[in-house]
């Protein structure tokens, strides 16, 4: 079984979900598919929750009804309304009785419980859109799998639970069902409440699924062809690094590189399961392979952090 994870940009309007479509449609294998929240929705949820917490409830009750509508539509315009509506409009009731729910005190608390369900919108809506394209596809609730502690918006993982909950629900999703959608970012903690991985934590989501299921290979689906030696943003000239090895991933993430979750690779680390950052724009481009071993020298690297400070003494 192999892991495929999309981020927001992937699925972010009509033309990207069926892209991401046509991609899970050339696979011929079983395929976990982690995604996050449609490009842009985490934030816009995040403004909602400003707003609650300015005492402005009407106005935060109407920017969450806007975002709920904003999937809604997309889901008319991919024609996949009929699977999606009724998930929809259950999540725009949580969302509208969360912010109802949850005192000024709570806001850790009641940031998962809403930010989550952005990651539960863009999955109903790409089920949706694969059962259309007759792709054998269920999802699940990625909640019923990643058991954290309460350490709301940056949870920590009870491996042990997490690793028996992730075989018993993808080995048990029933025959013929060949891709399995569930939602990056997001666990539950003991008593039931929704967690949170911290911010892009849909690679980590993708990470420990494939620890658990002992994937044959994770594959990280971005906007860009793969690795490259600097953001091509600031510098132009960058290039593609082919292959990279598990030990200068994890420095390139230390010292700040945002191409990967900084705690994606140690979980396929430990069972040597290959990662491969790949391009949803340019699917049949190699990308770049993470694995054992990587190239044995490699360009120089450049990694840009902002707003450092330096403090000598």
């Amino acid at each position: 079984m192999r892991v495929y994870k999309f981020g927001g940009s992937s699925v972010q309007d009509v033309e990207r979900i069926k892209n991401v479509v046509s991609i899970l449609d050339s696979v011929d294998e079983p395929i976990v598919v982690v995604v996050s929240a449609m490009g842009k929705t985490t934030n816009a949820i995040e403004q909602v929750i400003e707003l609650a917490f300015a005492q402005k409830e009407d106005s935060a009750k109407e920017a969450w009804k806007t975002i709920c509508q904003n999937h809604i539509d997309l889901s008319k315009d991919l024609d996949c309304e009929d699977h999606c509506h009724a998930h929809l409009e259950k999540y725009h009731s949580q969302g509208q009785s969360i912010l109802d729910t949850y005192s000024r005190k709570d806001r850790d608390e009641l940031y998962d419980q809403l930010i989550s369900l952005g990651e539960l919108m863009s999955s109903t809506i790409l089920t949706g859109s694969m059962i259309l394209a007759d792709l054998k596809a269920v999802r699940v609730d990625a909640r019923e799998m990643i058991k954290t502690d309460a350490q709301f918006r940056s949870a920590n993982i009870n491996w042990g639970a997490t690793e028996d909950a992730v075989k018993e629900v993808i080995n048990t999703v029933g025959d013929g069902v060949q891709y399995v959608v569930t939602q990056g970012f997001i666990g539950r903690e003991p008593k039931g409440r929704t967690t949170t991985l911290g911010r892009e934590g849909s690679d980590y989501t993708a990470a420990i699924i494939s620890y658990c299921m002992d994937g044959e290979s994770m594959s990280v689906w971005k906007d860009v062809p793969g690795v490259l030696t600097a953001d091509p943003r600031l510098f132009p000239n960058a290039t593609l690094l082919p292959r990279l090895s598990y030990r200068v991933a994890i420095e390139m993430t230390y010292y700040g590189a945002q191409v990967i979750h900084p705690k994606t690779i140690q979980p396929i680390q430990r069972k040597e399961i290959p990662l491969f950052v790949k391009s949803f724009l340019d699917p049949n481009s190699k990308g770049t392979e993470i694995s054992k071993v990587g190239a044995a020298l490699y360009p120089p690297m450049i990694v840009v952090t902002k707003d450092q400070y330096l403090l000598e003494f």
